[in-house]
């Protein structure tokens, strides 16, 4: 969505598999187009009904950083804010890392600082959780049989979704058992390389992140600063008026910082 100033340029990076249009982000979206930003949302690989190419790689794609920087591009190399929600902040942490010198500001919400964190849900959460993505599946059947998930072992992959299963197997793709992934994928240690100013923003006892936060890593940085709302729920947190709570904070934080 294009607000009409180019100047201010914002990337959202949702979730993956499928909640490109979830209403936190059209609270976001709807939010920053009164502030007359720029807004461009990066559904990843995965989001939204589109299929991926069947003959794409499996493998990492979720923090490729091929979408962003074409978008770069696209705004003519202007420094632009990078959001990112649940799992699409961890992308944007780790593309913080190494871009920087793109970003003007970093906002984290929800984000799933615990790599381990995902192997405590219980069956009811891990049902919740995989729901999305059999519909991911379901849509790219093609694309996973290339990558090598044929047959019977697909049906009962899909049949069988959780969170977890789908974690299990990005990490033996990549040679690695699920504890390796998850320190893998862990942005934690990344925080230190971040070198723009960066607001993270979560919810004390997140249902889908936990309530751990990297205090160490925080402070080591002083380039973020860290807010924990004390009651909400994931992608929720909203006003007794159903305004976003994040939202309202994030856009209060982002016009202080232009």
């Amino acid at each position: 969505h294009k607000a009409g100033n180019p100047a201010h340029p914002v990337f959202i990076l949702p979730f993956m598999f499928g909640h490109g249009q979830s209403s936190c982000v059209r609270r976001m979206v709807t939010a920053l187009t009164e502030q007359n930003y720029d807004i461009f949302v990066i559904l990843q690989r995965g989001c939204g009904e589109d299929k991926l190419e069947q003959r794409s790689s499996l493998v990492n794609e979720y923090l490729d950083d091929n979408d962003i920087n074409a978008l770069y591009d696209y705004v003519n190399k202007r420094k632009f804010v990078l959001i990112g929600y649940s799992l699409g902040a961890m992308k944007a942490i780790h593309y913080a890392s190494k871009m920087s010198e793109k970003i003007s500001s970093l906002l984290l919400l929800f984000t799933p600082f615990d790599p381990l964190y995902p192997q405590l849900f219980d069956d009811d959460l891990q049902a919740k959780m995989g729901e999305p993505i059999q519909a991911w599946c379901l849509r790219n059947q093609k694309h996973l049989e290339f990558n090598g998930i044929q047959g019977e072992a697909l049906t009962k992959f899909i049949e069988d979704m959780t969170m977890k299963k789908w974690d299990e197997m990005m990490g033996s793709r990549m040679n690695l058992d699920l504890s390796d992934y998850y320190q893998h994928i862990n942005p934690n240690r990344l925080l230190k390389d971040i070198n723009v100013k960066t607001l993270m923003i979560s919810v004390d006892g997140d249902e889908i992140t936990g309530d751990y936060v990297p205090w160490d890593e925080v402070k080591q940085n002083p380039l973020i600063e860290f807010v924990m709302i004390n009651k909400g729920k994931h992608l929720g947190c909203e006003t007794q008026y159903e305004i976003g709570v994040m939202e309202i904070l994030g856009m209060q934080w982002l016009v202080g910082n232009q």
